[in-house]
């Protein structure tokens, strides 16, 4: 499967200004460019190429690295890949979880709007993970004007939400995946399941990718420093799940496609560190650390 990107959660929209978005990293000389967007993909790639400055990336799939010959890259994980108006909902396991999930309401496409954004921070607080430090600048956790917004609901409850966005120019991403505490069964694979029956129906794109899963192994023979890197992000199975995360999108049928992150020169323990700090990696590690040392005494 071949298609045309940006790096994950950069966005393709000429509905919106030119935008490149660094982060200022601590105990780092680098920046991370933790978003973009841009009218046209050859925007992207001289953008890649021709940077001034030390930057830092992420979410980049190997067609990426050809532009970043200046850069040390790292496997980080994969990305789940639909392709659309294909046979991704086949499995009588998934069209079974797709039918009880359907039994508990309807998909509805929420208009951007002052309450669709307020509807979004609302489903935010009502799912299971709310109350701890959330992630920032890893994916786009608002409501924007060039993205979409899918809830699944019936006439009282809304029990799940999908936000995408425009990824490149046959491709939509999933920023968003988001399921009520205390959702039945199926909510989910009913939501993907709809939203990708109506982005296939409208004709406009070729392939809706389901996003990330970090750390998992890849194929490929790796550098002593790309497998500590993998064996340090496993061990924070506790913080983060990523096997389930695996699990949970792989029941689609995805192709997984590699991702790597980069950096001007050489990719410096000091700028990941940075990375985890500003992420808020470092204040979900130390709440998760305590609430298991509290469970334990």
């Amino acid at each position: 499967m071949k298609f045309n990107s940006l790096p994950l959660s950069w966005t393709l929209s000429d509905t919106i200004p030119a935008i490149r978005l660094t982060l200022k990293l601590p105990f780092s000389k680098s920046k991370w460019a933790y978003y973009s967007n841009f009218q046209n993909e050859p925007e992207a790639s001289s953008y890649l190429a021709n940077s001034s400055i030390s930057l830092f990336f992420r979410g980049l799939s190997g067609q990426h690295l050809t532009d970043l010959q200046k850069h040390e890259s790292l496997y980080i994980g994969k990305e789940a890949v639909l392709k659309l108006n294909s046979t991704h909902f086949e499995k009588k396991s998934l069209k079974e979880l797709v039918r009880r999930g359907k039994r508990n309401g309807f998909t509805e496409e929420i208009e951007y709007s002052p309450e669709g954004i307020n509807l979004l921070d609302q489903i935010k607080k009502s799912c299971s993970h709310s109350k701890e430090p959330q992630l920032r600048y890893l994916f786009s956790d608002n409501f924007s004007k060039n993205e979409r917004f899918f809830v699944f609901r019936n006439k009282n409850t809304i029990w799940g939400a999908v936000v995408t966005s425009v990824n490149g120019k046959n491709k939509v991403h999933t920023e968003l995946l988001l399921r009520r505490e205390d959702a039945p069964v199926g909510i989910m694979e009913a939501l993907i399941h709809d939203t990708y029956t109506i982005l296939s129906s409208e004709g406009q794109f070729k392939y809706l990718s389901l996003g990330e899963v970090p750390f998992i192994y890849s194929s490929n023979r790796l550098g002593l420093k790309n497998r500590l890197l993998l064996k340090l992000g496993r061990f924070l199975k506790f913080i983060y799940n990523y096997e389930g995360l695996y699990l949970f999108k792989n029941k689609f049928n995805p192709d997984w496609h590699d991702l790597y992150i980069a950096e001007t020169n050489r990719i410096k323990i000091t700028t990941l560190f940075g990375i985890v700090v500003k992420s808020n990696l470092l204040k979900l590690t130390l709440f998760k650390l305590k609430r298991l040392l509290l469970i334990r005494s």
